[in-house]
C-alpha cells in the first residue's frame, strides 16, 4: 500500500516530495506524464508510476500506481545525486540522516534555502527602493540637486 510522502525524479536529476496526492496531482505537469519524464517512490522505497487518464474529451486525472518493486536504495541514491548535483551535503551529513525525509528535507533546505550574504543583498536592495521612491514622490529640486551633488562627489 501506498505511503506518503511520495518523491518524484525528473529526467534532469531534480527530487521533489509530495506530502498528499492533491499536492502531486496539483503540481504535475500533463506533458510530462505522458512523456513518462517521473520515477516515483514512496516514503518506503515502493515504486510509483504516474498515468494519465482521460475521464472526457480534454480533461484528465493524474493516476498513482504502485509497481509493487521495493527500491528504497534507488530512491536513497536519487536524493543524493541531487544533493551532490547541487555541491550540497557532504558524505557524513548524508550518514547521519537514517529517515529518507530527513534526509530530502536537509538537501531541500541547503539548495533552496537562501544565503545570510543573499538576505542582506536583498535587504539593502530593498530598502535603497525604498529610499529612492520616496525621494521620487516627496522631495522637491533643492533636495534632489542637493542628492545629485553628493553622488556627483561620491563617484569622483
Amino acid at each position: 500500500m501506498l505511503k506518503w510522502p511520495v518523491f518524484l525524479k525528473d529526467t534532469d536529476g531534480y527530487v521533489y516530495m509530495y506530502e498528499s496526492e492533491k499536492e502531486l496531482k496539483y503540481s504535475v505537469e500533463y506533458s510530462d506524464i505522458v512523456n513518462k519524464e517521473y520515477t516515483g517512490w514512496d516514503v518506503n522505497g515502493r515504486e510509483v508510476s504516474l498515468e494519465w487518464v482521460d475521464s472526457e474529451p480534454d480533461i484528465g486525472e493524474v493516476v498513482i500506481k504502485e509497481t509493487g518493486i521495493v527500491r528504497y536504495n534507488h530512491l536513497k541514491i536519487a536524493i543524493t545525486e541531487f544533493a551532490a548535483k547541487h555541491g550540497k551535503l557532504n558524505d557524513s551529513e548524508i550518514e547521519e540522516k537514517v529517515n529518507i525525509v530527513d534526509l530530502y528535507n536537509a538537501v531541500d533546505k541547503k539548495i533552496f534555502s537562501p544565503s545570510k550574504k543573499d538576505i542582506a543583498w536583498i535587504v539593502v536592495f530593498l530598502l535603497a527602493s525604498i529610499i529612492l521612491i520616496y525621494f521620487i514622490m516627496f522631495a522637491d529640486k533643492k533636495t534632489i540637486d542637493y542628492l545629485l551633488g553628493l553622488m556627483d562627489a561620491f563617484i569622483y
